[in-house]
C-alpha cells in the first residue's frame, strides 16, 4: 500500500514578497511618525523662544519705564549709559528717557545678545512718534510733544513690543483742544 503523500499546506508561513511588503509598510510608517516628531520638537523650540523673546522684550520696556523721563534739553546718552541701561543687572545708572530718545528715522540703539538661548540682535528706539507710522507730526494722536515718548522693543528686526509713556503731572502739557461738553 502507498504511503500518501503529505503536502505542505500554503498558509504555513509567510513568503518572501509578503515580509518585504511588510518591512517597507513598517519603514514607511517609522518615517512618518520621524517626521512628525522632528516636526513636534521644532515647533516646540520656536514656541520656547518666542516666549523668551517676550519675556526678554518686557524686561526691556520695564526697563525704559523705570528709569526717570527727563526733559527734551538732556543731552544724548552715550555706549556706557545705555549699556548700564541694559546690563543683566537691575541698576540702570543715571540714564534719562529723553537721553534714549533718537530721530523718527534713525534706527534706534542696539546689542547684540547670546544668551538664554536666544542669539540676536536687539533694538530699542524711543521717539515722540507715539503710532510708529515714521513720523510725528499726528495732532490727534499728541505727537511731537516732550511729554510723550513712544517706546520700541525690536529682535532681529521684528516689533516684538512697543508702548507709550507720559511724563509726570507736573510735566505734561494739558491738552488744548480737548474741552468740556
Amino acid at each position: 500500500m502507498d504511503q500518501p503523500r503529505t503536502m505542505r499546506p500554503a498558509a504555513a508561513g509567510f513568503t518572501l514578497v509578503e515580509t518585504m511588503i511588510t518591512l517597507v509598510l513598517a519603514v514607511l510608517m517609522l518615517y512618518g511618525m520621524h517626521a512628525t516628531l522632528n516636526s513636534s520638537i521644532r515647533g516646540r523650540l520656536a514656541a520656547q523662544q518666542i516666549d523668551q523673546v517676550h519675556v526678554m522684550a518686557t524686561d526691556y520696556l520695564n526697563r525704559l519705564r523705570a528709569i526717570p523721563f527727563g526733559s527734551a534739553a538732556d543731552g544724548p546718552a552715550g555706549g556706557a549709559a545705555l549699556s548700564a541701561l541694559f546690563d543683566d543687572d537691575q541698576d540702570h545708572g543715571s540714564i534719562t528717557l529723553h537721553q534714549v530718545r533718537v530721530a523718527v528715522n534713525s534706527a534706534g540703539h542696539w546689542q547684540d545678545v547670546a544668551a538664554n538661548g536666544l542669539i540676536g540682535r536687539w533694538r530699542f528706539k524711543v521717539t515722540r512718534d507715539l503710532n510708529h507710522d515714521g513720523d510725528e507730526t499726528d495732532p490727534g494722536l499728541r505727537e511731537g510733544r516732550d511729554d510723550l515718548l513712544g517706546l520700541e522693543i525690536w529682535f532681529n528686526d521684528r516689533l516684538v513690543m512697543h508702548g507709550i509713556r507720559a511724563a509726570g503731572p507736573d510735566a505734561t502739557t494739558p491738552d488744548t483742544d480737548v474741552y468740556d461738553h
